[in-house]
């Protein structure tokens, strides 16, 4: 029998150790919402544990919360769990830094409101205190951003570094904050140690969130104006959520940085996929995308007044820089648009950022090998992007290397749905190759963390990958 009982004793402790997050959990409950209370609780707990804070209204922090373990924390939701910040300009209200990100542990942050006060403070920002080892296990959800200079940033918002992070924010809502959403990486270590990935786990997911931005702060804030950044070798997905971008002066939309330094020291983009969104303007119109570098996908959004796509590559053409002569620049874009309605229209043409300097982004950026434009019923393999059915791609020879085709009835990676999702294929020596299939929708973050944990995400560095297609 001792015998028997030492063996069980070795299992439970031997999975312990391979799952750090099936440990036996405990619950902190704050005594209130005030700092003090909380941040208690925080350094009571370990990592797996689930730290409550109770129902209060609009308690104010004037200290940024520093968590270092996988935990979650959890307040009693929407409007009734309510923080300010009474900090400054360039601060943070809850700040998560592993001291151990081998460990990649689970951590939350839900229930919330966190008021930004006046657009100073960023609601939730993670990085990764080191570039060896990437966190996967990152997920905000259910709470309320408002008046946040930012409300969630993966990655170091003040100059990069530290942003080997994934995971997914979902069903929050964004009221104006001058940005929505950050994704920002480890310079060339990203380019280096992770995958492209695209359709694959890595990066920064936004989904199934509501997103607002009335007119008069866009008219209070006009430095900054976008829905989405990403630079330094970040990455973000965009998708399934609901914008209304009420907005009365010029703004990126989603800006997809790219690489903006003659060295490494501010690396661009590595990819954007932004696809499944309803968006709708003000009547000043905003420019849906501002694409300046790395893979891109942008699909099946439902755009109202959305201004035009531009795209660039910056260490090409952008004025004072210029650090590439020649096609192909380091880090340069890459990207497919299709079946991106706009007032009913597909949007079928791009602009440049810089063409009315020299030298001009349309000299560089060729279509149908930069950038691959939606061509409807005229698609005939020789140019840009088709779309139907898998049959109807079959009867189409391509004549012309890496243009597209999105088949609609294949895929089953959006679970919520039914039937074939779509996915994409390019040409290659005249023939159809898969090439990218999205990623499952839901994020499975969102299920429970035990389903989850059943097939986990990869944790080891990646070898490189140049995202060029030649």
């Amino acid at each position: 029998m001792d015998s028997l009982i030492r063996k069980i004793t070795i299992f439970i402790l031997t999975l312990m150790a391979l799952f750090p997050s099936w440990s036996f959990a405990d619950t902190h409950a704050a005594a209130s919402c005030a700092y003090q209370d909380v941040n208690a609780a925080v350094s009571a707990s370990s990592s797996g544990d689930t730290v409550t804070v109770p129902a209060c209204t609009s308690t104010t922090w004037a200290s940024q919360l520093t968590i270092t373990k996988g935990i979650t924390l959890q307040g009693a939701g929407i409007g009734n769990t309510i923080i300010a910040s009474s900090q400054g300009t360039g601060t943070v209200m809850v700040q998560y830094t592993p001291a151990t990100p081998a460990d990649d542990t689970l951590f939350r942050v839900t229930g919330f409101t966190f008021d930004g006060n006046g657009g100073n403070s960023i609601g939730v920002q993670v990085t990764n205190s080191g570039d060896t080892y990437p966190l996967h296990y990152i997920r905000v959800d259910h709470n309320r951003f408002y008046h946040c200079t930012t409300g969630v940033v993966f990655g170091n918002w003040n100059g990069g570094g530290n942003g080997r992070v994934s995971g997914v924010v979902d069903s929050n809502t964004f009221d104006d904050c001058i940005t929505w959403t950050r994704a920002y990486g480890s310079y060339e270590v990203s380019w280096n140690k992770d995958p492209l990935d695209l359709g694959g786990p890595t990066g920064m997911y936004v989904e199934s969130n509501t997103m607002t931005m009335s007119s008069a702060w866009s008219s209070a804030h006009p430095a900054a104006l976008h829905h989405a950044s990403s630079g330094w070798g970040g990455r973000y997905i965009y998708r399934f959520n609901t914008i209304t971008y009420n907005n009365s002066n010029w703004q990126d939309g989603f800006d997809i940085h790219g690489k903006q330094a003659c060295d490494s020291s501010n690396s661009g983009s590595v990819s954007g996929e932004i696809y499944k969104n309803r968006i709708s303007y003000g009547v000043g119109g905003g420019r849906f995308v501002a694409g300046r570098g790395g893979q891109e996908r942008i699909y099946n959004n439902i755009l109202t007044n959305a201004g035009n796509i531009q795209i660039t590559d910056e260490n090409y053409s952008r004025p004072g820089m210029q650090c590439c002569k020649s096609w192909p620049c380091p880090q340069m874009i890459h990207v497919y648009f299709w079946s991106n309605i706009n007032n009913g229209s597909d949007i079928a043409s791009v602009g440049y950022f810089y063409n009315d300097v020299e030298p001009k982004d349309s000299t560089i950026l060729h279509e149908d090998r930069d950038y691959f434009l939606p061509k409807g019923g005229a698609f005939n393999g020789s140019t840009g992007v088709g779309v139907g059915t898998r049959a109807q791609m079959d009867a189409i020879t391509p004549t012309v290397n890496n243009v597209g085709f999105w088949v609609t009835d294949e895929g089953s990676w959006n679970t919520s749905g039914s039937g074939g999702q779509g996915r994409l294929y390019t040409a290659s020596g005249g023939a159809w190759v898969l090439s990218y299939t999205p990623y499952k929708y839901p994020h499975p973050l969102t299920n429970s963390q035990t389903n989850f944990l059943t097939n986990p995400l990869p944790k080891n560095p990646y070898p490189p990958m140049d995202i060029i297609v030649k």
